[in-house]
């Protein structure tokens, strides 16, 4: 450049350059080592590692600027402490203090903002601005406390063979739902296995089997119920799984695993089928015969393999007071054989593989297995046998259920539902007294228990009129552990011979055969009464106000007492009866008198009962005059008594005494007993 282009350089130029010149000078200063000041957040994510001191947390995962630590699941406490938090920065960087430093932070609750201030004094790593000389800053880290997922052990099923059912246990699930989450198990879902492998089945053998849904929602009482059936011949390690929730509603995986393996054996297997409540027996000769095939020798003793109780138990000598459960170390020759028998676990269906080991009369051994095929069984108790005599109600007996229940499952009874017999043959009650005291009729809909309410105890059978005969009541059981079983309850109802006279009263004698049963029967029932010295009267009148107080007793009639008629006594026996009676509408008198120590004409009597049905709400189907047509003093019946008269005539409750009726006449005690018998054998 020429002196003159030179000089030719603008004043104010040079100026500028200068001042620019200087100011660098002055902030080069500033920035020496010992006059750093920190820049404004970068953005530089510098945090290394945050190691929580408690090994149960540990190193929080780090993903740009937000830090979360874990907790377990079962953590106890609501907040985590984070004053002793352990911060580390990636390589050249140091640090220098956290402002503010959190204290603590809530598990699952808002996140915590921290400063991380830092000295970076390394060359750069293509992390920082490009400076190379040292330099200061800080970054916002967002601080999260989560909860950790439960953490769930593997069920894991014995190892079982080739084509053997594998049931599961309800109680394996809630174990683990209750040690993972701390609570107890509500249901669960399936993730359904492969079908190359195996399928989950529900109820399987039985009727109402099916195939498990992904879908459905299974609950303890369902998980006892599901069982995987491998596909045929199948090998391996299945590993089924499944969500659980829990009663808070919190979900969770599980996983279960079942290995299937082969059955390599020298002699081909000895096949059984039992049914779930059938122990199975041995049989010396087909272990025998499986040595021969193989060994070209008779056997001379074999040693068992002992199945998982899941399945069942071998015993020796089974069901005698030398049993004894069957030992793997223990030899059983010819003569043992006989005598060994597995019995199922009741809540297993599908197939048991026992292997063994068997030696020929030279110790020549071979291996071999015994398959056992369970089939769903409903064990039958035996029958309840019970007797009473016609006409006669007999209550149950809790015991005899009991006992029949434990005899057929080995458990307790827990409660029964019944087959209700046919009417023609009786009813059964419960709490009942008499035929118009009781709570309600037994229904098959309904459980009654052993050791609870409703109960077994409080039940009656009542037979129909004048049957006798063998009733059949059919019903099924459930043990405490929900086995059910099937058993009958036969009552015999024994004859009474009609020439046999009272079994209490000795003046109804044979002559009073066509009542005495009646009369029996209504004493028992406690709707009549004898009228001193074993004697009950039977050819007497019936006054009106004896009449009122065995249809009030028979009918269990109740009404607030409104008022009685002038002539009765209040100190009487019948007082009450007949002013019930009074309030209902029943007896309503003459006048204001009811004139009780009078004896009682048929058709009175006769109206009553139809009146007190009808109040009861037994309305019977109602008489015309038309169905008195066939007696010959039809038209001797009063006009207020003909329509009840009639009515009880079509009802069959009256039948005359050689095509007469005898309205006008009084009635006896005898004839009044078998009027209130049929009455209160009406439905």
């Amino acid at each position: 450049m020429s002196k003159k282009g030179k000089d030719c350089m603008p004043y104010t130029v040079k100026r500028s350059m200068a001042i620019v010149l200087s100011l660098m000078m002055i902030m080069s200063t500033f920035l020496s080592s010992g006059n750093l000041i920190y820049a404004a957040d970068n953005g530089l994510m510098i945090l290394k590692t945050a190691t929580h001191p408690e090994s149960a947390v540990g190193k929080a995962i780090i993903s740009g600027n937000n830090v979360t630590f874990t907790v377990p699941y079962k953590y106890s406490g609501d907040t985590l402490d984070l004053s002793k938090v352990t911060y580390e920065l990636e390589t050249a960087y140091k640090l220098d203090k956290i402002d503010p430093k959190p204290s603590y932070a809530k598990v699952d609750g808002s996140q915590v903002t921290m400063r991380v201030y830092y000295t970076y004094a390394g060359k750069d790593t293509g992390t920082t601005t490009g400076n190379d000389s040292e330099f200061k800053g800080f970054t916002e880290y967002n601080v999260n406390v989560k909860r950790g997922q439960p953490v769930i052990e593997k069920i894991k099923y014995p190892s079982a063979y080739v084509n053997t059912v594998v049931s599961f246990d309800a109680g394996d699930f809630e174990d683990v739902c209750l040690d993972g989450t701390g609570q107890r198990l509500n249901y669960v879902t399936f993730t359904l296995p492969s079908s190359s492998r195996g399928t989950l089945y529900s109820n399987y053998g039985l009727s109402s089997q099916s195939k498990v849904s992904a879908s459905s929602k299974y609950y303890s009482d369902d998980i006892d119920k599901i069982s995987f059936i491998p596909y045929n011949n199948y090998s391996g390690t299945v590993v089924i799984t499944y969500k659980g929730y829990n009663i808070k509603g919190v979900s969770y995986t599980g996983e279960i695993e079942i290995e299937i393996i082969k059955l390599d054996t020298d002699a081909d297997d000895i096949i059984y089928k039992t049914g779930s409540y059938t122990p199975k027996n041995f049989d010396y000769d087909d272990f025998n015969d499986e040595c021969y095939d193989v060994t070209r020798e008779d056997l001379d003793y074999v040693r068992f393999s002992i199945p998982s109780s899941t399945y069942g138990t071998l015993y020796y000598k089974y069901d005698t007071k030398n049993q004894s459960k069957v030992s793997s170390t223990t030899k059983y020759y010819e003569d043992d054989l006989d005598d060994i028998t597995f019995v199922p676990d009741p809540s297993y269906i599908g197939t048991v593989v026992i292997t063994y080991t068997g030696y020929n009369v030279d110790r020549e051994s071979y291996t071999g297995a015994v398959r056992i095929t369970v089939t769903k069984e409903v064990p039958v108790a035996d029958d309840i046998k019970i007797s009473t005599k016609e006409d006669t109600a007999i209550k149950f007996d809790d015991e005899d259920f009991n006992d029949a229940c434990e005899d057929a499952t080995g458990e307790e009874l827990d409660y029964v539902t019944f087959t209700l017999p046919s009417t023609k043959y009786g009813k059964l009650y419960y709490n009942y007294t008499s035929s118009t005291r009781y709570d309600s009729d037994v229904t098959a809909s309904r459980k009654y228990y052993y050791d609870d309410t409703p109960s077994i105890y409080r039940i009656t059978f009542v037979p129909y009129r004048d049957y006798y005969g063998t009733v059949t009541i059919k019903y099924t059981g459930y043990n405490v552990d929900g086995v059910s079983f099937t058993g009958s309850v036969k009552i015999e109802v024994v004859s009474m011979p009609e020439t046999e006279g009272s079994l209490y009263f000795k003046d109804v004698t044979k002559d009073y055969s066509w009542a005495a049963s009646y009369i029996d029967y209504l004493f028992e029932e406690d709707v009549v009464n004898g009228t001193g010295n074993n004697n009950y009267s039977p050819e007497q009148n019936v006054t009106r106000g004896d009449f009122m107080l065995m249809l009030y007793r028979a009918l269990d009639l109740t009404a607030t007492d409104r008022g009685n008629f002038s002539d009765v006594p209040k100190d009487s026996y019948y007082y009450k009866a007949i002013a019930i009676a009074k309030s209902l509408g029943i007896a309503k008198g003459d006048g204001d008198k009811f004139r009780p120590a009078a004896g009682i004409t048929r058709e009175d009597a006769m109206t009553l009962v139809d009146r007190a049905l009808i109040i009861e709400g037994k309305k019977l189907s109602a008489g015309k005059a038309s169905d008195l047509n066939a007696f010959r003093d039809r038209n001797s019946v009063s006009d207020y008594a003909v329509t009840s008269v009639a009515t009880l005539v079509k009802a069959g409750i009256i039948q005359g005494n050689n095509s007469y009726l005898n309205p006008k006449s009084m009635i006896s005690r005898a004839e009044m007993a078998v009027i209130l018998y049929k009455v209160l054998q009406l439905d």
